[in-house]
């Protein structure tokens, strides 16, 4: 088997750390893994996979050496480093979302849309989507398959640690100060987040969407090759670390019934249906896990052709790393790298 030269830009994070466990637990075919960091203390180890990774400066990277670079910072990436990786003509996959809004950048999951691969000529930059994006594509993907989709409409609730390490100090924080009767001090989000629910994540437009929920609905028809698709969102901060959950009703263009729903979800790639008196939640099921997960799956009270479901995902895992790592894997089945 080839080995391959691989870095993972931005070790130092959480989608980076879980970056390195994958590569080691998957047996990717690297012969060597770098850890490299915008700003590396001196002597700074990462541990990942059940090793100590020395991190290394993203500056000084011999990228020309380099098959593949992961990329696992969503934000604060100089473009001239970008530049430089890309012009070294390495392959680089965007685990965090620096890229997701390139439109040259293709959108990949692997279940849905590898083929993509074969279509982009001398580009090398690849973008996993969203970890909602693909969470709801895969879970709409053979509905929509078997009975079309007429529209969509879901409430998200999301994890903390989607914004880094600085949201998830800020939560512990928040917390530790209300339960102890002191002052909540604020940095990352415009509100309390500790013990609260925010209808906002990012900035929100003149008509009131905010910048998740206009990703969400791009995205989704993007990966589902549905551009006039009915979608609506309303994305929601929570106070939990780890794990996104969305409560997603649709409706087919074509009659479906539950029992052949049910069927087609639990024979999907990538998704695990609970039991009927069952339903995931994201510390239970989806927390290290790599399927998105489905319950509470039903139709409409009124005669109508819709169905109802609950889904939740490791945010961190096939949300952004796994989804990563598979799109690298796909490269190597098909002799790309």
């Amino acid at each position: 088997m080839s080995k391959y030269r691989v870095a993972v830009l931005g070790a130092d994070t959480a989608v980076g750390e879980v970056l390195l466990d994958l590569l080691i637990d998957r047996r990717f075919p690297g012969a060597e893994i770098q850890a490299l960091s915008l700003a590396p203390g001196q002597g700074a180890v990462v541990q990942a996979g059940g090793e100590e990774w020395d991190l290394l400066p993203a500056d000084s990277c011999d990228y020309g050496s380099l098959h593949l670079v992961f990329l696992a910072y969503g934000a604060g990436l100089d473009a001239a480093l970008l530049a430089r990786i890309t012009a070294a003509g390495c392959w680089l996959i965007d685990a965090a979302g620096a890229l997701r809004a390139v439109p040259e950048v293709p959108l990949l999951v692997p279940e849905l849309n590898t083929g993509l691969l074969f279509e982009l000529g001398g580009d090398r930059r690849l973008s996993a989507p969203g970890a909602l994006s693909i969470a709801l594509a895969l879970a709409l993907a053979p509905l929509q398959r078997a009975a079309g989709l007429k529209s969509v409409q879901l409430s998200s609730y999301q994890a903390v640690s989607a914004l880094g390490r600085e949201a998830v100090e800020e939560l512990a924080q928040q917390t530790r100060q209300l339960l102890t009767f002191q002052p909540v001090s604020q940095r990352v989000f415009s509100q309390q987040i500790a013990f609260n629910c925010l209808p906002e994540i990012g900035a929100l437009d003149a008509d009131g969407h905010s910048r998740e929920e206009r990703d969400l609905i791009r995205e989704t028809r993007q990966l589902l090759k549905a551009p006039a698709l009915a979608i609506s969102v309303t994305a929601v901060q929570v106070p939990v670390f780890y794990g996104h959950a969305a409560a997603v009703h649709l409706q087919t263009e074509q009659p479906l019934s539950l029992a052949a729903a049910r069927e087609l979800l639990a024979s999907a790639p990538g998704l695990s249906l609970s039991a009927d008196a069952d339903y995931p939640t994201q510390i239970g099921q989806a927390s290290g896990e790599d399927a998105v997960f489905i319950g509470r799956l039903r139709g409409d009270l009124a005669p109508a052709q819709g169905l109802s479901f609950w889904l939740v995902t490791d945010n961190l895992r096939k949300g952004a790393a796994l989804n990563a790592v598979q799109i690298a894997e796909a490269l190597v089945e098909r002799n790309l790298l």
